[in-house]
């Protein structure tokens, strides 16, 4: 136990004198981090054009009511937020649907609105490829469905009124007429009553949150990368001499995990209150409590994390090789688990291997505190960690033996 702690004492004392090293490394390493999640919160907000469903109207409009209606509808109508109506030619249409510049394109036949007028049957047709149809366009699709027969109802209940009130001479018809079609336009045809959109975002979490947690994730996953002067030197003729004194090789391999453990833990600590601070300053969309409150919330996935890279420290030769396997390591766990898109762009089948990696459950135990969602992970990380540490003493007790023979 007196060379436990002695040795115990070596690592924290060789720890902290490579901190400094270690906290420069990881400063440009989280500004580095922060800035690429800045770059992709700020490219999803103000890619609008990517969130609107665009619609070709084929046709001469211009100087018309249907020109001026179309145009009231892009400056002044909420469905303006969501759809884009784009006027050009039949040929402009059909080269644009075929090129998935518009999800679909509306041809207007000559004398549209006059026929209306006159109360006849005009037809508005809405066309679309099966190889652009995204579900967008096909919504706008099924809503015409059950528009049409409303307003083609609508319109003939207005024009079968009309015709009654002047064959019989009815009193006070065009003022009842007036106020029928204004009724139809403020209640049938309000869009802002009559639908309500709602961006869920990805996973109930808006997508500065979620992008957050994934950064979080993946900067936990590549810290090792920066702790390589911690394990440039594995003083193997030291350890046999402590084993020779007694000491066994799991407490040689828990000494130098505990002054790693340490140097993770405080780092993410320091991290932690200095982006809460700023959270509080400025208006980041993230309750600085989260911040705050996130060196306790993830210590299991810490612990699971630090396993996980101490073990691999322990499996390659050379601090070379030992950088390389923590840096691609890091890149495909943190891929694959969605830190740099959203998860649901993988097939079910990745989703759910990356739902049980150290790095799936650490992401989604972020997501759940976010969130406010209870979370039994725990138990999970101390099984993983427990099973990282066991490999790194095998690895240990191995290369000891094998220096020794």
């Amino acid at each position: 136990m007196k060379n436990f702690l002695a040795y115990l004492r070596l690592c924290i004392k060789k720890a902290s004198k490579s901190f400094l090293a270690v906290t420069l490394t990881v400063l440009i390493l989280a500004g580095l981090l922060a800035l690429c999640a800045t770059v992709m919160i700020n490219t999803d907000k103000n890619d609008v054009s990517r969130q609107k469903v665009k619609i070709g109207v084929a046709g001469d409009t211009e100087g018309t009511h249907l020109g001026l209606g179309f145009e009231a509808i892009a400056q002044a109508d909420e469905i303006s937020f969501s759809v884009d109506f784009i006027e050009m030619t039949q040929e402009e249409a059909e080269m644009a649907l075929a090129e998935f510049e518009i999800s679909a394109y509306v041809p207007v036949p000559l004398n549209y609105v006059s026929s209306m007028v006159k109360g006849e049957d005009a037809v508005l047709t809405f066309v679309m490829s099966k190889s652009s149809a995204d579900i967008s366009a096909v919504l706008m699709s099924e809503v015409a469905q059950v528009l049409s027969p409303l307003v083609t109802d609508s319109e003939s209940g207005i024009y079968a009124m009309m015709d009654y009130g002047y064959d019989n001479d009815a009193d006070g018809m065009a003022d009842k007429i007036t106020r029928l079609n204004l009724k139809y336009i403020t209640e049938i045809l309000d869009r802002s009553s009559a639908f309500e959109m709602r961006n869920l975002g990805i996973d109930t979490l808006s997508t500065a949150e979620y992008y957050v947690c994934g950064i979080i994730t993946f900067f936990l996953l590549i810290f090792s990368v920066a702790c390589c002067p911690l394990f440039a030197d594995k003083d193997l003729p030291l350890g046999r001499l402590l084993m020779s004194k007694g000491t066994k090789v799991w407490q040689i391999s828990a000494c130098e995990y505990l002054s790693y453990l340490a140097v993770l833990f405080l780092s993410v600590t320091l991290l932690s209150l200095g982006g809460g601070v700023i959270c509080q300053k400025i208006d980041l969309g993230i309750d600085p409590s989260f911040a705050f409150g996130l060196p306790m919330s993830l210590f299991p996935c810490i612990l699971m994390i630090s396993a996980m890279q101490f073990a691999v420290y322990e499996l390659t030769f050379g601090i070379i090789s030992g950088v390389l396997a923590q840096f691609v390591l890091a890149a495909a766990l943190g891929y694959i688990s969605g830190c740099f898109y959203p998860y649901y762009m993988f097939p079910q089948s990745i989703q759910t291997v990356a739902s049980v990696l150290p790095s799936g459950i650490t992401f989604e135990l972020l997501r759940d505190n976010v969130a406010l969602r209870e979370s039994d992970s725990w138990w999970i990380c101390l099984l993983y960690t427990a099973a990282f540490l066991i490999i790194a003493v095998i690895a240990r007790r191995k290369r000891l033996s094998e220096e020794t023979a």
